[in-house]
């Protein structure tokens, strides 16, 4: 017979086995994410989705002028991920207040190339001012996602052309123009710590985006205009992709739901 003491041991025993999971219940609950070729430091797979909120960076001179409200927060979603030869195509639905803009991402093993209408771009929400890009003529000779991390510097230049649709009765007439754009990124070896809107994350690392360009309107091919020179800041974690971002034009966005979309 069981003394007292080796009874209710016993019993505990018991007890804890009843109420934890076994392991299978447990990976169920928190199956691993298999992002779209193995980048983990953007992690990619269908039903993944990110919310961001907006916020005005500390320490940032806001540049003088009329300002356009930002949205209050944004939300990107992967909804389909599918080969296309070597290469992997992920199809992003990214939405704010009443605007859908639909993105695709590809990556294969020499890193991704992310179109300038995606909000990984830049850290900016795109699709604004109803503006459509038509074909895009990039060079580049480096990835910072290459291997499916974040690590060295690139430099793309990316030709294309811009068209914008006035608003139905505006009688208003939008000349096309061609864009030029410069795109340089640093990665910041160190790990860094910064805050979002669900965490504090001590192991990031800081993508720094630095670019230029020009925008030449048809009916003046001679006189293009030089965009300002935007900074950017973002800030990756892997298994999460971009927590923070922020530029020097006082625009900034943190993390504030993140969903794999696997089953609970």
């Amino acid at each position: 017979m069981l003394s007292a003491p080796s009874r209710f041991a016993l019993l505990a025993l018991v007890a804890a086995l009843a109420a934890a999971p076994t392991s299978a219940e447990a990976q169920k609950k928190k199956p691993k994410l298999k992002p779209a070729c193995g980048m983990r430091m953007l992690p990619m797979a269908e039903g993944v989705q990110w919310t961001y909120q907006y916020f005005v960076p500390e320490g940032v001179q806001l540049p003088p002028g009329v300002r356009i409200q930002e949205p209050p927060s944004v939300t990107i979603k992967v909804v389909k991920i599918e080969k296309s030869g070597d290469k992997t195509l992920v199809s992003l639905e990214e939405s704010y207040r009443k605007v859908v803009v639909k993105t695709q991402i590809e990556c294969d093993k020499k890193g991704l190339t992310i179109p300038p209408e995606s909000f990984f771009f830049a850290g900016q929400p795109g699709g604004g001012l109803q503006m459509t890009l038509g074909k895009i003529e990039r060079k580049s000779e480096t990835n910072v996602f290459a291997g499916g991390g974040l690590k060295g510097e690139a430099f793309e230049e990316l030709k294309t052309t811009a068209t914008r649709v006035p608003s139905e009765g505006s009688g208003a007439v939008l000349v096309p123009a061609k864009l030029e754009i410069e795109r340089k990124m640093v990665v910041n070896g160190a790990r860094e710590t910064i805050e979002s809107g669900i965490k504090t994350h001590k192991a990031v690392s800081r993508l720094t985006i630095n670019m230029t360009g020009r925008a030449t309107l048809d009916t003046t091919p001679d006189k293009p205009f030089n965009m300002p020179q935007l900074d950017v800041a973002m800030y990756f974690e892997q298994d999460t992709g971009v927590v923070v971002a922020r530029n020097s034009l006082g625009q900034g966005w943190k993390l504030s739901e993140f969903k794999t979309g696997a089953p609970e």
